[in-house]
């Protein structure tokens, strides 16, 4: 995954984080920011990783002989 790709997965989750985090903390608006937003960078980093890990395993292509669609001729 390309690094801007990873830095705008977490800003996206910062950001949702950080508006959740002051709706839901009133009266102390700037403690539930900042809550809500390292909520959101820990939920972004490893919503990223999950997606890396996923998506570098070993894939074969769809006509090899490993592939489950292959049918012999």
């Amino acid at each position: 995954m390309k690094k801007s790709n990873y830095l705008i997965w977490i800003g996206i989750a910062a950001a949702a984080g950080g508006a959740i985090g002051l709706l839901s903390e009133r009266r102390n608006t700037a403690k539930g920011g900042l809550l809500g937003a390292t909520a959101g960078i820990v939920a972004g980093a490893v919503a990223a990783g999950v997606y890396e890990y996923v998506s570098s395993k070993e894939k074969f292509p769809y006509y090899s002989e490993v592939s489950p669609l292959y049918e012999e001729i």
